[in-house]
Formats: C-alpha cells, sequence, structure tokens
C-alpha cells in the first residue's frame, strides 16, 4: 500500500541536485532548513542566522487535486518549497548583492525544469520556478528567496472499509 509521495524524499533529491550542479562558490552550505538557521521572533521566522554562502532549503505547503479519480487514491500533487540563497561580503554591499544574484541564478538554472528521481513517487516529478524574493539585506548577509513547487503524481493505497 502506497503513502503518496514522501515530502523528505524530495527535499532530499532537491538537495542533492543542488550539491552536485551549483559548482564555483567556495565553502556552500547546501542543506534543510532547520530552527537553528533562524531566530524566532514572537512566533515567526526573524533573522537568519545560518552563514553565507548557502542554500537553505524549506518545504512550505502542498495541494492534492483528485481530478476524475473516483476513487480518490491518486492525485495530482503540487509540493512548494522555498530555497534561500544568501551570500556575504566584507568588501562592498554592491559585491554582496551581486553574490547572492549569483548563487540564485545558478540554483534557478539547476532546478528549472528538473525532473526528480523519488523513491515513493509513481513517476519522476518535475521542477518549476515562481518567483524571487528578497528575504534579508544586512551587516550578516544578503538573502534571496526563490520560490518553486515540484509536481507530478502522487498515489495513495486507500483503507477498504
Amino acid at each position: 500500500m502506497s503513502a503518496g509521495v514522501n515530502i523528505e524524499e524530495v527535499l532530499d533529491a532537491v538537495e542533492d541536485l543542488i550539491k552536485r550542479h551549483v559548482t564555483g562558490v567556495a565553502g556552500l552550505k547546501v542543506q534543510t532548513l532547520t530552527s537553528e538557521d533562524f531566530s524566532i521572533e514572537e512566533n515567526t521566522l526573524g533573522k537568519i542566522l545560518a552563514k553565507p554562502p548557502a542554500v537553505l532549503l524549506a518545504f512550505r505547503d502542498a495541494s492534492l487535486d483528485p481530478g476524475s479519480d473516483h476513487t480518490a487514491t491518486e492525485y495530482r500533487a503540487r509540493f512548494n518549497f522555498l530555497a534561500f540563497c544568501g551570500a556575504q561580503s566584507l568588501r562592498t554591499t554592491d559585491e554582496e548583492r551581486a553574490g547572492a544574484l549569483r548563487l540564485l541564478a545558478k540554483v534557478a538554472n539547476v532546478l528549472a525544469g528538473a525532473r526528480l528521481n523519488v523513491p515513493s513517487a509513481v513517476n519522476r516529478l518535475q521542477c518549476v520556478l515562481e518567483r524571487v524574493q528578497l528575504v534579508e539585506l544586512g551587516p550578516d548577509g544578503t538573502w534571496y528567496g526563490l520560490n518553486f513547487f515540484v509536481h507530478g503524481p502522487s498515489q495513495f493505497g486507500g483503507v477498504a472499509v
């Protein structure tokens, strides 16, 4: 019996893809976002604490559409993610911003249209870029967020009652 696409497996596949294909950034850290990477301020994410250069991956949410499947066990799934891309320069803020944008461009280039092999997925899942936003600009680095989603079929086993 299948339990649908495992989101942790999707994160692992994205992390591995970025680690293998984003090159030329000395000391780059690529990992799933943890509570140690952010300060928590009044139940909201506050300042990014991770040391750049880094790509931090976070699962945001998912939507599942059963389409015309009358058994409601096969869905078109869309898993939404955010990749925080950060750089730091002790020379100038312009150089820091440019470094963060270069890293963002490299990550976007790797993810755009990528097909992921995920063990729990029925077929390969595809990455689609959505938007970019400035997340943080300060003395400890410049961070941009790349919103992207991974979509494809997700099969559930269901329970006979």
